[in-house]
């Protein structure tokens, strides 16, 4: 039992060489050498590693397969009866027979309850559409992952995969369904006069909804008969789309069952001052005991309205806020989530400052981060106008600032160094420092702090000089020799 709980910690080839060192490693080894099989055009000897897979193929639990020349999966034979997750990703066409071989392993594995699967335009035909639906001969399937990279140009013509999600939707509980090549909406196109909703049962299983979609009536339709989700992930590039998705989330969520609420959202490419309203109505219907613990907003709304709606009714429960949105969170609104988030494990986000002579950091200095749990935080500042292009002399110090910067660097540094769970730091101020009165460097008083955050592993920082010195490199690299310290690409700050 022991030397059985061990193979659950090491890698394949180390199994394999496990495996070989005397009968009863073989025994004990062999049975997770095959648990999780990958098949792809990087596996060395992938036809031995197929042969082989033959041979122990009434261990495996998990099946890949990621090539451009399918196997031939009846090689598999009938002991292969034990799979519980099966990932298909064809690189090349495949023909009707090889889609039969899918069906019978299929048949043969009555406990699958997770599928992944690329869709070309042949695997759609072959595999979704009518009777052929292989997902009615999963009645198991709980987590299904779709990445359509067909979908009919005729917008009348549905694809086949999306109607067969609408008929086995009932019995899911996670589902990603992204759609690579759609075209998105035209704008003289009205939306609604396009939606043709067919009245379902509601999917009272489903938690889990992750869609990336152009065309936001497809995401609309999967929304209207999830009730209880309690993950949201969303990508609609579409301006017009996102606040109806939004909205009819939280209808979905006042006329729901209470004991559902939305614990993580993301929501990526949702701009406009609708998308915005309908943002905040959702953050205050899904508020209460258990409110949301993820917020993720990638090239979306974000305002300070929404900020200040966020805080107020998920402050207490939020772990992980990742905000790199226009228009960018201010110092202000920095300070707010690290003073007001107790539970708060991971921040990411941009923060723009509007005043170019004022240090970001007086803002952050008001009071005491609470979020004393944080494990990640990577920071991007900029001030407004700042670029790093402009010459030193045409930036004028105000007296006495260097003395205010001085004890501002001081403080943000002890607040660090009091995170003693931090594991990654990253910090970027986008400009060398000294053009601007950035309060942001590291000398060698601040080395103490960085060296007793003993769980921090990784720690990425400006290329510059300005920012920290060889010599201070140096000597915080002799003492956390473990530290592993990372430059940003300058290259890629200047773009």
């Amino acid at each position: 039992e022991l030397v059985e709980e061990i193979g659950g910690y090491i890698e394949q080839d180390e199994l394999a060489r496990c495996a070989r060192v005397c009968k009863s490693w073989y025994g004990a080894f062999i049975p997770q050498l095959y648990r999780h099989v990958r098949y792809d055009n990087h596996s060395c000897k992938m036809v031995a590693l197929w042969t082989a897979t033959q041979k122990h193929s009434r261990h495996m639990r998990s099946l890949a397969v990621i090539a451009n020349d399918f196997p031939e999966l009846a090689l598999l034979g009938p002991e292969c009866c034990h799979l519980t997750t099966l990932s298909l990703v064809p690189l090349a066409f495949v023909n009707q027979q090889w889609c039969s071989w899918l069906r019978a392993l299929i048949d043969l594995n009555p406990s699958i309850h997770t599928l992944y699967i690329l869709l070309n335009e042949q695997l759609d035909r072959m595999l979704f559409h009518g009777e052929h639906n292989i997902l009615k001969q999963m009645s198991a399937l709980r987590n299904l992952s779709v990445l359509n990279d067909h979908y009919p140009k005729d917008r009348t013509k549905s694809s086949g995969v999306f109607e067969a999600i609408l008929e086995c939707g009932s019995q899911l509980e996670s589902l990603t369904y992204e759609v690579v090549r759609s075209r998105p909406i035209p704008e003289a196109e009205p939306m609604e006069a396009s939606l043709d909703i067919v009245h379902r049962q509601p999917w009272t299983k489903l938690v889990s909804l992750n869609i990336h979609d152009q065309d936001g009536r497809r995401e609309i339709e999967l929304l209207s008969h999830c009730p209880n989700l309690w993950l949201y992930k969303t990508r609609v590039d579409c301006r017009r789309n996102g606040y109806e998705s939004l909205h009819l989330l939280a209808q979905n969520y006042t006329s729901g069952d209470p004991l559902y609420r939305l614990e993580h959202l993301e929501i990526m490419q949702m701009q406009g001052p609708k998308t915005a309203a309908a943002l905040d109505e959702l953050l205050q219907v899904c508020a209460g005991p258990s409110g949301l613990k993820t917020f993720y907003a990638v090239d979306s709304i974000a305002s300070q309205i929404t900020i200040k709606t966020l805080l107020t009714y998920h402050a207490k429960t939020l772990e992980t806020v990742v905000m790199s949105s226009a228009p960018w969170p201010s110092p202000g609104d920095l300070h707010l989530l690290l003073t007001m988030c107790p539970r708060l494990r991971h921040l990411e986000t941009f923060v723009w400052s509007e005043e170019p002579k004022k240090p970001w950091l007086h803002d952050l200095m008001k009071s005491p981060w609470i979020c004393t749990d944080l494990r990640i935080l990577h920071l991007i500042t900029r001030q407004k106008n700042e670029s790093p292009l402009i010459e030193a002399s045409q930036v004028e110090l105000l007296s006495g600032q260097e003395d205010v910067l001085a004890s501002l660097q001081r403080q943000f540094w002890n607040r660090i160094g009091a995170l003693k769970n931090l594991s990654t730091l990253h910090l970027n101020t986008e400009s060398r420092l000294r053009i601007f009165p950035t309060p942001l460097s590291i000398i060698p008083e601040d080395i103490e702090q960085l060296c007793g955050l003993n769980h921090l592993q990784e720690f990425q920082i400006p290329p510059w000089q300005e920012f920290m010195s060889p010599a201070v490199k140096e000597e915080l690299q002799l003492k956390r020799p473990d530290l592993q310290i990372e430059y940003i690409d300058e290259m890629q700050l200047l773009a």
